[in-house]
């Protein structure tokens, strides 16, 4: 059975998140990477998980809402593209 656990950070800080896949860096802007809890506590929503073949993470909203997921089920793969800023 999986453990979750969830992390809370002080709404001031300006955290940004830098991950590798593959050969390619992606970074989570902290507007991406914060959800207000109230008061001045935020929720940091990158989640990790215990499994039996070794610890993973749930990037979860932040990487979605920054990067659009693109899913060749064909070919079994998964492409990332940037979200457009408007």
């Amino acid at each position: 059975m999986p453990i979750y656990k969830t992390f809370l950070i002080d709404c001031d800080k300006k955290p940004k998140l830098e991950i590798t896949i593959g050969d390619r860096k992606y970074v989570i802007e902290t507007e991406n990477l914060i959800i207000n809890a109230g008061g001045d506590m935020c929720i940091f929503p990158i989640t990790p998980m215990v499994l039996p073949g070794g610890p993973e993470w749930i990037l979860s909203d932040p990487f979605i809402r920054q990067y659009c997921n693109i899913y060749d089920l064909g070919k079994k793969r998964i492409g990332f593209a940037e979200v457009r800023k408007s």
